[in-house]
């Protein structure tokens, strides 16, 4: 039977030895192990070659391990006799210390020499698998090893015993295996739970895989068939393209049949009536002209009166936007648009109440209405159109104009202007001059809170006069202290707005006065008042605000306020008679919109929005009427996700970095950074930016890394989508960092 192998040379064992990971290996094998021998006393570090583990052999040399003593059983192989070499080890002589089968064993038994010697039996598994040649002591190779010494924790004999062992508590080893092996049994019992722990982990790791790979080939699947739904998409709509460009083609095309048709036969005539003409003038008797006179007369008069163009009827104009929106096509959004008509300036136009006159400190704006070399209204946007708002006589004081895009061929121009004053509006579009442009704005003071006296009518502030009319129309005689100049003229209103004590004929009169003013108002007639939009985009489950003012009107009863949505049945809000209307509202709206009621009458018909969602996009109309008239204006609104970054310092064996980290955005934004020195100049950069998910499957997290940071720099990072920038300065000193 063949014997155990080595592992690292697979020949048979000779002389194996177990290091300390319980792996063993034949004597000639660990000697080639490692490096070679160093200096003397000093252990040398080795990688075992079969669980490669990191191990030191013992400063003594390969000697100094303990044998393997089971690597026969471990690898199946029956100790033999050593006698005849052909049974099996059936016993063991104790005085020779050698394996003995039985027919061996009888032998032993029989002869002189070895009669006395006594031979044990051996019954069980485990005394077979302790049936090879004793273990002898490797200081006294004569002697085996029966002894274990506690001091020194190790099997001894007996010349260790009476040598180096002199003093130690020493004890035969069948006396104390119980005790060491309880200890042993109880390690095994530990080691054991944490191999069926292992093995369990293992089982759920290898379940995970499965299922991991069960999940990648589903996602997939699911990229296959969105791939293949999207390039229908594509292809539909590549299609669709196709088929537009050529009806376009055949439209511009019958035209220009048509206009040469119409040319060769204008043509046709001219020539017909020219040679004519020509041929009766050189070859006519004086008689035959004047006789065919009128006629050639009328022919060439009528001739000549015919319209045509000087130009082709249609132009070359046909161009291909390929990041046009181009809405939906098998429920993909997709993008690519023909374009045949292209913005003319020049015929562009602007519109609004407030276009020449604006408030200090307050908001004000106006329309540009972009137009084709046609004169039609362009049904699209994403031109470049510029506006500058210039101080006249201050150079240095210009106001930052806001251009909003509506998508639909208009743009809102929305300003603050801060100093009053005439200021110089130009308004282009790709570089060009609109219609219109340049143009003046007063910009008039702001309004000052009253702080003095309120008049109740015109007649107290005349004086007195009886004679002092009224915009109503009517007059007032002087009594009750009203304008008698022997009287003090009392403070009616104070002006926090509250009243003063009078009399009730004062307040009698004072209420006459203000029904013959409203009264004055209504005969007055009405007409349209200003509606100024302006808005901002909504960041999704937030508050919005919609923003809508109006000419101011002190008598709120008399304002109604409609808020409607493009593309929705219902209202969103409505408000009349003082108070919500909400009995036509959309459910879509329902419980998440308000006006600023006490700011009514101020002119503030702004509507607040809340839990804002993506649904909530598009074309909004906000409707005011007053006692003086009424008036609209369209906004577009736009919603999508946006949060303020934070930076923080990452540390790691790569060095430091700066980590830009935002929660929420949607649209998916593009991350940008850029880096300074302490004299401006740029620095390189390198940076990771990863994007995750979040639970509600809209919006995602940005999280971006700067590598390679350096003291006294300046870094920006920049978040942006199509509605929102967000951008951090983060100054890097030698010890510290401030954004």
């Amino acid at each position: 039977m063949s014997g155990p192998r080595c592992p690292q040379c697979a020949r048979p064992c000779a002389s194996p030895r177990l290091l300390p990971c319980l792996h063993s290996l034949c004597e000639p094998c660990l000697r080639r192990l490692g490096p070679p021998e160093g200096a003397p006393g000093a252990a040398r570090p080795v990688l075992c070659p079969v669980c490669d583990a990191e191990l030191s052999l013992p400063a003594g040399g390969v000697e100094q391990l303990p044998p393997d003593c089971l690597a026969g059983s471990r690898a199946g192989a029956a100790a033999g006799c050593d006698l005849c070499a052909d049974g099996a080890a059936a016993g063991r002589c104790l005085t020779c210390g050698v394996r003995l089968c039985r027919f061996c064993c009888r032998a032993h038994r029989r002869q002189k020499k070895t009669a006395s010697h006594a031979v044990t039996e051996l019954e069980s598994t485990k005394d077979c698998s302790r049936a090879g040649k004793p273990l002898l002591c490797p200081s006294h190779p004569a002697e085996e090893l029966q002894l274990f010494c506690e001091q020194c924790d190790q099997p001894v004999c007996r010349d260790c015993v009476l040598g180096r062992h002199r003093q130690h508590p020493c004890d035969f080893a069948g006396n104390v295996i119980h005790r060491h092996g309880d200890a042993l049994q109880e390690l095994l019992k530990s080691s054991q739970q944490h191999v069926d722990t292992l093995e369990d982990v293992l089982g759920r790791v290898d379940e995970m895989g499965s299922a991991v790979r069960s999940r990648a080939e589903a996602v997939a699947a699911e990229i296959c068939l969105f791939a293949r739904g999207y390039v229908k998409a594509v292809e539909e709509h590549r299609d669709r393209l196709l088929k537009q460009l050529e009806d376009l083609k055949v439209q511009k095309e019958n035209l220009l049949h048509l206009q040469k048709a119409q040319l060769q036969q204008l043509l046709l005539d001219m020539r017909t009536g020219v040679e004519f003409t020509e041929q009766l003038l050189m070859s006519g008797s004086d008689v035959e002209i004047l006789v065919t006179k009128g006629l050639v007369s009328s022919r060439l008069t009528k001739l000549n009166s015919v319209a045509y163009s000087t130009q082709p009827s249609v132009d070359d104009r046909i161009q291909f936007s390929p990041h046009e929106r181009a809405g939906q096509c098998c429920g993909y959004e997709v993008f690519g648009a023909i374009l045949n008509k292209a913005v003319d300036p020049a015929r562009c136009t602007l519109h609004g109440e407030d276009l020449h006159s604006a408030r200090q400190n307050q908001l004000s704006g106006f329309t540009l209405l972009c137009k084709d070399t046609t004169g039609e209204r362009m049904g699209r946007g994403g031109e470049a159109v510029r506006v500058t708002i210039t101080h006249k006589d201050k150079r240095d004081c210009a106001v930052k104009p806001t251009v909003c895009d509506n998508g639909d061929g208009t743009y809102c121009i929305s300003y603050i202007p801060e100093e009053p004053g005439l200021y110089a509006v130009c308004v282009c579009v790709k570089g060009q001059h609109v219609q219109g442009s340049p143009f003046a704005v007063m910009v008039k003071h702001k309004f000052r809170e009253h702080q003095g006296v309120f008049h109740c009518c015109t007649f107290c502030s005349s004086g007195g006069q009886k004679a002092a009319r009224c915009a109503c129309g009517g007059t007032m005689p002087a009594e009750d202290g009203f304008g008698q100049k022997s009287v003090r003229a009392e403070v009616i209103f104070r002006p926090d707005g509250t009243f003063k004590d009078l009399s009730m004929t004062t307040v009698i009169v004072l209420l006459a006065a203000v029904i013959a003013l409203i009264i004055g108002f209504g005969v007055s007639g009405k007409h349209s008042i200003s509606v100024t939009v302006l808005t901002s985009p909504g960041n999704i489950g937030q508050r919005g605000i919609l923003g809508c003012t109006f000419e101011p009107d002190i008598r709120r009863d008399s304002i109604a306020i409609q808020w409607a949505k493009e593309g929705v049945a219902g209202l969103v809000h409505e408000f009349k008679g003082g108070k919500d209307h909400l009995q036509e509202q959309d459910p879509s709206f329902q419980g998440r919109t308000a006006l600023f009621v006490e700011q009514v009458i101020g002119g503030n018909a702004s509507l607040e929005l809340r839990n804002v969602q993506l649904s909530d996009a598009g074309t909004y109309q906000c409707s005011v009427t007053t006692a003086r008239g009424s008036g609209a204006a369209v906004l577009r609104y736009r919603t999508g996700a946006f949060s303020i970054p934070m930076v923080q310092v990452e540390s790691s064996s790569r060095g430091d970095a700066l980590q830009c980290e935002a929660p929420r955005w949607f649209p998916c934004p593009a991350v940008r950074w850029a880096a300074h020195g302490d004299t401006g100049e740029n620095l390189p950069h390198a940076a990771n930016t990863s994007y995750e998910l979040n639970p509600e499957n809209t919006t995602v997290k940005v999280t971006s890394l700067l590598h390679n940071i350096t003291a006294n720099a300046t870094y920006t990072c920049v978040i942006e989508n199509s509605i929102a920038k967000a951008v951090v300065n983060i100054g890097v000193t030698g010890d510290a960092v401030k954004v």
